[in-house]
């Protein structure tokens, strides 16, 4: 019996699952990687340094957002494969880095964040 780690793109998951289903592999589990990406040599490298802030300013810049909502931190934290219910923390620690700052005169379902340009 061995036990087989591997890295896929997204778009190869289902293809490799019915493979193993095929062949009866046992106990598959998938677990998405997030900060990370495949190089032309075939290895695995990180996006970013893996801090909240690093990973944010990548998000954002990979979704072309100028303005943050708690439903945006939310959704991040979830692409992040972490705890949607520590938005708030995590919308904190990124506007003390300077990345984010509170939006003028927008309350309630208006409020969000605006990303500070340059940053």
């Amino acid at each position: 019996m061995f036990k087989i780690e591997c890295f896929c793109e997204d778009k190869y998951l289902g293809d490799i699952l019915q493979a193993l289903a095929q062949h009866k592999a046992l106990d598959v589990k998938q677990i998405p990687v997030t900060n990370a990406k495949a190089t032309r040599n075939g290895k695995i490298e990180a996006v970013t340094s893996g801090d909240v802030v690093d990973l944010m300013r990548h998000w954002i810049k990979q979704h072309k957002l100028t303005r943050i909502t708690a439903r945006d931190a939310k959704q991040f934290q979830s692409d992040m494969g972490r705890s949607p219910m520590g938005y708030s923390h995590m919308l904190r620690t990124v506007m003390d880095a300077g990345l984010l700052k509170r939006a003028k005169g927008a309350k309630g379902t208006k409020s969000g964040y605006d990303v500070v340009a340059g940053k």
